[in-house]
């Protein structure tokens, strides 16, 4: 039952877009930022694994509503 949750769950998300926001963060910046978090990765996985945790140090949420701020 647990698994079937869990295919489930994964397979709504997948169907949304998800951002990467913060209050007062525009797109470029926001742009910028993750590109920081990126740099150096070298490959999907690491970068998968370390984007998050930088994305969420600088301050950001993820939101499947795009940031306001240009």
């Amino acid at each position: 039952m647990r698994k079937l949750a869990l295919i489930a769950l994964l397979a709504l998300s997948g169907c949304a877009t998800e951002y990467w926001v913060k209050p007062g963060v525009g797109y470029k910046a926001t742009a910028a930022d993750l590109a920081e978090c990126r740099k150096g990765a070298g490959n999907y996985a690491v970068m998968a694994q370390t984007e998050q945790p930088c994305m969420v140090g600088k301050g950001y949420q993820i939101s499947t509503t795009p940031p306001t701020t240009p």
